[in-house]
């Protein structure tokens, strides 16, 4: 005799209620959103998130250099971030309603100089990328506590592969030597890192690299259009250690490889006698370095190495074994993933959680490297996995689905 049971969580069991809806994850989500798991020549979406026209100049200008093209094409999501002070209620507002008829009420209401100059450089840069670059502006008025929610809502609302942050860090303001410039800014990144439903990347800009979109703002936009013609190449090396964030990174790294003005060199970093290795993770490094070297290996400006380590010491050398103002970016993944083995002993240097520990080291004044860094977090989707067996224990062991088997079973 055929049956159907039906499986009914009662929201007063704690168990099953955390289960329905766990605050701290509301924007996690089971479906690919990385820059590995979009198709090429397609349009990649991407959330921008910025409080001020300095941190987007370093973002406009790695865009630039991402190289998006009529083929692959970026949909930019932009979000400016103003802090909102008092008991004022957050604001978040899209530019255009502003443009289709309150723009003077606007501007009296709430808008600023510095807001001016921001949504002026968005719109400059999507009128010179206009064939291959689709910018969406915004404007984000809140708390820094809840700052993140509105760049993750957005990433989430419009399946964006992945968040583009400005690094943080606290310094002495000129203006007023004894306050802190971006205070509070750090927990911006640090709660988008941790909430985002999609992937992340946090832009270190050092300023060795320029573009000509700010530099043309700058000069009082002295040309009406700008040329893609470069008088020197760009340098950019990606620091390969393996796992998830890594393969992101390496991900990105190969939709560089079309612009005529980057050289890119790819290192990979394997442990001595495969000690450490976690044997999934080793699989799935070697099939998208295969992958991107069968890719890659015939063009000239493209270049792989393997370096093999013991230790995070070892790892430390090699890298400052290398000619560090040689490079104008350095491009690593985060942490997810790596070998422990590689970077075994380096644990403890790391204080920013930002950049990770390879990260942080490039970045760090000790490596006095000039260029520019990009650090990578891949979409973490091991809470979405995790949910699934743990949901099917809340539902085994939760009181009214027991109740509900000794019910259909009694004769």
């Amino acid at each position: 005799m055929d049956f159907v049971m039906f499986l009914i969580i009662s929201t007063e069991d704690p168990a099953s209620e955390r289960f329905l809806y766990d605050p701290n994850r509301p924007y996690r989500i089971s479906k690919h959103r990385t820059i590995q798991h979009t198709p090429p020549s397609t349009e990649m979406g991407l959330v921008l998130a910025v409080s001020d026209y300095e941190a987007l100049s370093g973002l406009i200008t790695f865009l630039d250099l991402a190289y998006p093209t009529t083929s692959s094409p970026f949909s930019i999501y932009a979000i400016q971030l103003v802090e909102l002070m008092g008991r004022a209620s957050p604001v978040f507002i899209e530019e255009k309603d502003v443009e289709e008829g309150e723009e003077e009420e606007h501007h009296e209401r709430i808008r600023s100089r510095r807001v001016d100059q921001v949504q002026s450089a968005f719109k400059l840069y999507q009128e010179n990328r206009d064939e291959c670059v689709t910018l969406h502006a915004y404007t984000a008025h809140a708390p820094k506590r809840l700052m993140y929610q509105d760049i993750c809502e957005l990433a989430l609302a419009k399946k964006t592969a992945f968040i583009l942050l400005p690094y943080q860090q606290e310094r002495l303001d000129d203006a007023a030597p004894t306050e802190l410039r971006n205070s509070g800014m750090l927990s911006v990144n640090a709660d988008v890192l941790a909430h985002t439903p999609c992937s992340v990347c946090i832009y270190y800009d050092k300023r060795r690299l320029r573009n000509a979109v700010f530099r043309s703002l700058d000069d009082q936009q002295h040309s009406t259009s700008l040329s893609r013609v470069r008088q020197e190449t760009y340098r950019f090396v990606v620091l390969f250690l393996g796992g998830a964030d890594n393969r992101e990174a390496l991900h990105l790294a190969d939709r560089m490889t079309v612009n005529p003005d980057i050289t890119l060199t790819v290192i990979r970093f394997l442990a001595f006698n495969h000690e450490g290795e976690d044997e999934k993770e080793k699989k799935l490094d070697d099939g998208v370095v295969t992958w991107f070297w069968v890719k890659n290996e015939g063009k000239d400006k493209v270049s792989y190495k393997e370096v093999v380590v013991k230790n995070g010491a070892e790892t430390l050398a090699a890298i400052q074994a290398m000619n560090v103002n040689d490079y104008d970016l350095w491009i690593t993944g985060k942490r997810e993933g790596i070998n422990p083995k590689i970077l075994e002993g380096l644990a403890e240097w790391s204080e920013n959680h930002q950049l990770g520990v390879i990260g942080e080291t490039v970045a760090g004044s000790i490596f006095a490297s000039e260029g520019s860094v990009l650090v990578v977090q891949q979409q973490d989707r091991t809470w979405d996995i995790c949910c699934l067996s743990v949901s099917s224990s809340i539902l085994l062991d939760s009181p009214a689905l027991e109740k509900f088997t000794k019910d259909s079973v009694a004769p």
